[in-house]
C-alpha cells in the first residue's frame, strides 16, 4: 500500500540501535530461564536453541572498525518480533537468507543494548516449508483473527447483492466465483512486513478497505458524503485495488516476493489480470471508460510516484480509494506498534511508554494505557 510501495524498497532504511559488536556483552543481571518457545516469552538473559522464528527485514551491514560485514533483521513468530544481530556467517549465506527470509531455527542470547531487548544469534538452521507441520505454522505465522467466511459474505454482499450496475457486477463476480483465487486470498498476507504480515491479512485489509468505503458512502437519500462519487466504483475498486499482491507474494515457507513481484510489482500486475479478466466480460455491458476508471485505480492507488504508483490518482473515485488504502494501512501498523510488545511495558527490557520510531510512519507511537475503550 501507500506506505509500502513494494520489492523496490523506497522507504528510509529502519533505524536500528546501535547494536552491540562482537565480543561485547549485552547488559544482563537477569536470572537465565529454560523453555522460551516464543518471541513473546523472552527477557533479558534467556538463552535459547533451536527457537524457530521467521526472519525479517534482514539487511547486511559493514563494521565501520573492521570492514566485517554482519547480519542484523528481526526474528518473528506469531507473539512478536525482536532486533537481532549475527557475525561470522558467509556472504553468500546472508545474501541467500536476504533473498529467501525463510523459516529458521535459531540459538540466541536476549540482552539489553540501547536501552531495547534484542538477541544476539549465534547459529541458524534452516527449515524446510515442507516440514512444517500445522501446529509449526500456527507458532511461526500470525493469522487473521477475523472470521473468513464472514468477511467474504460481506464482500459478496456490498459488490454483487447490493450493486445495481449489472457491469459492476459481473466484474466482481470474475474475482468473487473464481475457487481458485478466493482460496489464495483467504491465505495470503498483506505484505512481507509493516501491516497485515499475516495468513489472511490480504483478505483482512481488503475488506476493511471496502468496509470504509461502504461506511462513508452509504447511507440514506440525501444524507451521504460526497454524493457525487460513483459509490459502485468506488467500492469495486477498493476491492481490487491490491489483488495483484496474489502473485507478488510468496508465503508457504516464509514472507517474500516473487519474481513477478520484483519484477512486476502489484500495481502493474494487478492492472494486467484486471484487463485480462475485462476482455473476457465485453459482452457484460463493461465499457472502455468503464474499464480505464479501474485500472486507474489499480495503478494509481500509492498515490504518488515516489511510493511506486506509474500514475497520480486523476480520478475523485482513485482520489478516495488511494486515500482510504492509506488509512487502513497507516491505522493498522499503529495499533500494531503499540499492541506487539515482545516484553510487559515497563519490564526490565527497556520497553516504555514509546516506541522507537517506526520505519514507515516516522514517528515514535505512544502505547497508552487501554485502547479497548
Amino acid at each position: 500500500d501507500t506506505v509500502h510501495p513494494g520489492p523496490i524498497d523506497l522507504r528510509p532504511v529502519p533505524r536500528f540501535a546501535i547494536l552491540p559488536t562482537k565480543g561485547t556483552p549485552m547488559s544482563s543481571d537477569a536470572p537465565e530461564r529454560a523453555g522460551v518457545e516464543r518471541i513473546a516469552d523472552l527477557r533479558e538473559g534467556d538463552r535459547v536453541a533451536g527457537l524457530a522464528v521467521r526472519l525479517e527485514d534482514l539487511r547486511i551491514r559493514t563494521s565501520r572498525g573492521t570492514g566485517n560485514e554482519f547480519l542484523v533483521g528481526r526474528l518473528a513468530d506469531a507473539t512478536g518480533a525482536v532486533d537481532f544481530i549475527a557475525f561470522d556467517l558467509p556472504r553468500e549465506r546472508m545474501g541467500r537468507l536476504c533473498e529467501t527470509l525463510p523459516p529458521v531455527r535459531v540459538t540466541a542470547e536476549a540482552g539489553i543494548h540501547g536501552g531495547r531487548l534484542q538477541c544476539r544469534v549465534g547459529g541458524i538452521e534452516l527449515l524446510e516449508p515442507e516440514e512444517l507441520s500445522p501446529e509449526d505454522r500456527s507458532r511461526l505465522f500470525a493469522r487473521t483473527t477475523r472470521d473468513i467466511g464472514a468477511m467474504e459474505r460481506d464482500l459478496r454482499t456490498w459488490l454483487v447483492h447490493e450493486q445495481p450496475d449489472p457491469a459492476l457486477q459481473a466484474i466482481a463476480r470474475a474475482y468473487l466465483d473464481d475457487a481458485e483465487l478466493m482460496d489464495r486470498l483467504r491465505e495470503a498476507p498483506a505484505a512481507t512486513s509493516l501491516h497485515h504480515a499475516w495468513e489472511g491479512g490480504l483478505l483482512e485489509h481488503t475488506w476493511e478497505v471496502v468496509r470504509i468505503a461502504h461506511a462513508v458512502l452509504d447511507g440514506p437519500e440525501g444524507e451521504r458524503l460526497f454524493p457525487g462519487l460513483n459509490r459502485g466504483l468506488v467500492r469495486l475498486g477498493a476491492f481490487l485495488h491490491d489483488l495483484g499482491k496474489l502473485e507478488e507474494l510468496h508465503w508457504k515457507g516464509g514472507f517474500r516476493y516473487t519474481r513477478r513481484g520484483n519484477l512486476l510489482g502489484h500495481l502493474v500486475g494487478g492492472a494486467i489480470d484486471l484487463q485480462r479478466r475485462l476482455a473476457m466480460l465485453q459482452d457484460a455491458g463493461v465499457t472502455d471508460e468503464l474499464a480505464d476508471a479501474l485500472l486507474h485505480i489499480v495503478i494509481s492507488h500509492h498515490g504518488r510516484l515516489e511510493y511506486g504508483s506509474p500514475k497520480l490518482p486523476a480520478t475523485p473515485e482513485a482520489i478516495f480509494v488511494a486515500g482510504i488504502d492509506e488509512l487502513a494501512a497507516r491505522t493498522a501498523m499503529a495499533l500494531d506498534a503499540v499492541g506487539r510488545v515482545p516484553v510487559p511495558v515497563g519490564a526490565a527490557s527497556g520497553v516504555g511508554e514509546f516506541t522507537d520510531v517506526h520505519p514507515a510512519l516516522g514517528t515514535r507511537l505512544h502505547r497508552g494505557s487501554d485502547r479497548r475503550a
